[in-house]
């Protein structure tokens, strides 16, 4: 019998053993992806990341927000839950987790992703984007729904040309309480974008909106213009009501010049105050009057 000799390569991997990890060069793709300016391109990035480290939490999460965007929602699910099993003391990938419940229409779900990024929260800041997206959750007839790019291309006839109706004259009273209408100026959009307490700074919930608004107004032709509203409800001093919605109407036109490359130009951006409060069944819905509404303007 012949026996055949045992060569053991130095350093050859051994089974079962963890793969290679470079956290350094790991952390620096994610940051790449983190800045990239397209959800394939930060995809891409990410995985690069993956492969020099497998166990690196933020590049698993930097991957589920590129395919949450790019609608693959059950690949970002598998990404946010492998960031919060390799993280699990980190709030963000739950934040993930929340938003993808909240889009699904799971909004228990949603509420409790969204406690449990609270009590991890290591600062004030990281707190109240959590609080805020838990509480908007779980108040009933709250804000407007989340949009998809989808949703507010065909809402704001962003493929075709848009003329007044017959019956539509410039300057009628507008129906502002509805997801979508037709305002006296063109086709229009509230939407709920959240930004922190008495401040024009947006969070990441409201960042996560303004991308499929970015993403729907990117792929609109430029003859088109459009209008951006920001309002605020009936709530404080009206003077300070009108500054606060003026601010986030043009932190709303610069967040979509800078990510989305949009001109300048086609964004005019308007605070409203709280001079159009949303009534519902009699009484005020805080929620949606705090709102920022986007009209694509008639073609004239």
């Amino acid at each position: 019998m012949w026996l055949i000799p045992l060569v053991v390569t130095l350093n050859a991997p051994v089974f079962g053993a963890e793969p290679p990890c470079d956290q350094a060069a790991a952390g620096a793709k994610t940051k790449e992806a983190e800045q990239a300016k397209t959800p394939a391109s930060r995809a891409d990035l990410a995985r690069q990341a993956i492969v020099a480290c497998p166990s690196h939490a933020e590049a698993h999460n930097a991957l589920g927000t590129a395919l949450e965007e790019m609608g693959d929602l059950d690949g970002a699910r598998a990404e946010y839950q492998k960031a919060s099993d390799l993280a699990p003391a980190w709030y963000l990938p739950l934040m993930g987790l929340g938003d993808l419940a909240r889009r699904e229409g799971d909004t228990k779900a949603a509420e409790g992703h969204y406690l449990r990024a609270t009590a991890l929260a290591r600062n004030a800041a990281e707190r109240e984007e959590a609080t805020l997206a838990a509480a908007e959750v779980r108040q009933p007839g709250g804000g407007y729904a989340f949009k998809s790019a989808d949703s507010i291309t065909r809402a704001l006839k962003l493929s075709e040309d848009a003329k007044p109706s017959p019956t539509r004259t410039f300057g009628a009273a507008e129906e502002v309480g509805g997801d979508f209408y037709e305002s006296s100026q063109g086709p229009a959009v509230n939407l709920s974008i959240v930004f922190k307490v008495s401040s024009a700074d947006l969070t990441g919930q409201g960042m996560k909106q303004l991308d499929e608004l970015g993403k729907a107004v990117a792929s609109a032709r430029q003859s088109i213009r459009f209008r951006i509203e920001g309002f605020a409800s009936s709530e404080g001093r009206p003077e300070v009501n009108l500054a606060l919605s003026n601010a986030r109407a043009l932190s709303v036109q610069g967040y979509l010049v800078r990510r989305y490359n949009i001109d300048r130009a086609r964004l005019e951006a308007i605070g409203r105050g709280s001079e159009s409060p949303v009534i519902e069944h009699g009484h005020e819905n805080r929620e949606k009057s705090r709102r920022v509404t986007m009209i694509r303007l008639y073609d004239r």
